[in-house]
């Protein structure tokens, strides 16, 4: 006869010899790595049912990427013509949509010029605004403002004092541009990241070669609400600084990270001022090789999160990248470290190269950006970690072997505890 007690008795003690690998999978459902066909991204949000939305190229048209909670494209939408364009900042707007800032050789007054691109929840275009002059105008970061219009800031050379400047945009909630700025002198003048301050003004971050006796200095713009010029700041030694990433800190202060040149090595630089643009202290982070820091956070402790790409850490030094994480406290001190990639000895000149970093609402870091070492070649990756930079991998082929053993030791602890004694000795 069936015996159910048996069968009952057999599955609870499976599920508890499952059970701490079970916690592992389930652990792991918020940790993990995805791959999106498409050239690169360049940008990334976390939207407010818990997926995310990366925006980039794919064949050399505008991409956005939308993402569940684990990383499964739920959507994507391309926008551009015959000519090459592709995303280089992306911000959730206050309606639910998303607004793109893009570079254009399809549209606009002369060859690439700046491209914004407002969507709806669902990644459908409702309108598009191009900005620049006859020349080349090349936008890298958009912000949705206060007012609920947009600014965008990148580099020009249509307009301006010198060979290339600093350009700041701003539109309103259409994209019709209300004012823009120049910043710069006669050299190269640049600008990488935007945000609007907490007085209601902007800062800007990026490299000057104009303000720089030697071949580049980091260079900070604080502006009041207008773009009109309140101070500006550079940082930097005898070599060539270049910041790529800038937050407002907690303490109304500033951090800007790239890449600096200490004895001819590149490593990332971490920069700390105060409300003047005021340098408190600086970090330096790197190994032998070449470390370039490509994006930056305040993390909820009040330390910062830097990732960027480096080929220091990898067995095959000089020839290939990693995506690097590096989480510091208040002061920049490094609390730890993690690297993303294939080695280049396992796959030839591996390139793994991140180009933007959010701290997410659980607490863990998610990045993207492009890599030839996961999925087809030449892909967009997606990573998400938890609180360490962790990335917990369970694969899924041992859950039949170790299914098997439990049951094996289920039954023969059921046998131990179901034998009568032998009454006879």
């Amino acid at each position: 006869m069936f015996c159910f007690r048996k069968l009952f008795f057999l599955i609870g003690t499976v599920c508890l010899l499952l059970y701490p690998s079970l916690v592992i999978t389930i652990n792991a459902s918020s940790m993990w790595s995805q791959t999106y066909l498409g050239s690169v991204a360049y940008d990334l949000v976390e939207t407010s049912d818990g997926g995310f939305a990366l925006a980039g190229e794919l064949d050399d048209d505008v991409l956005l990427i939308k993402t569940d909670s684990s990383g499964n494209m739920e959507w994507n939408q391309t926008y551009g013509e015959a000519h090459e364009e592709y995303a280089t900042s992306l911000v959730t707007t206050s309606d639910g949509g998303f607004a793109l800032c893009a570079r254009t050789d399809s549209f606009g007054a002369g060859l690439w010029d700046f491209w914004l691109i407002k969507t709806d929840a669902q990644g459908n275009m409702e309108w598009n605004q191009t900005y620049g002059g006859p020349e080349h105008d090349y936008p890298h970061t958009v912000i949705e403002t206060s007012d609920g219009g947009f600014a965008l800031a990148g580099f020009t050379f249509s307009f301006g004092a010198g060979e290339d400047d600093v350009w700041l945009v701003k539109t309103d909630s259409q994209g019709n541009m209300q004012w823009n700025k120049t910043y710069g002198g006669t050299d190269g003048d640049r600008a990488k990241s935007l945000v609007e301050t907490s007085d209601g003004g902007f800062a800007l971050a990026g490299i000057t070669r104009s303000f720089d006796v030697d071949s580049g200095d980091f260079w900070l713009i604080k502006t009041d609400s207008h773009g009109n010029e309140d101070w500006s700041k550079t940082y930097g030694g005898d070599e060539w600084e270049d910041a790529n990433a800038l937050v407002e800190t907690s303490d109304g202060g500033y951090a800007l990270a790239g890449v600096t040149f200490p004895d001819l090595t590149e490593e990332f630089w971490l920069v700390k001022t105060d409300q003047q643009g005021n340098m408190q202290w600086n970090q330096t982070y790197g190994g032998a090789n070449q470390d370039l820091a490509d994006a930056l956070v305040e993390s909820s402790d009040g330390g910062f999160a830097i990732v960027g790409r480096s080929s220091s850490f990898d067995p095959e030094p000089h020839s290939s990248f990693d995506f690097w994480l590096i989480k510091t406290d208040a002061s920049g001190n490094e609390k730890w470290n993690q690297t993303y990639g294939e080695p280049a000895h396992a796959i030839q000149s591996a390139i793994d190269i991140p180009h933007a970093l959010i701290e997410t609402s659980d607490g863990g870091f998610a990045m993207t950006g492009k890599t030839t070492s996961y999925g087809p070649q030449n892909c967009i990756l997606l990573i998400k970690t938890d609180q360490t930079g962790v990335i917990p991998e369970f694969a899924p082929w041992l859950f039949l072997p170790l299914f098997a053993v439990s049951t094996l030791v289920a039954v023969f602890v059921y046998k131990r505890l179901t034998t009568k004694p032998d009454n006879h000795i």
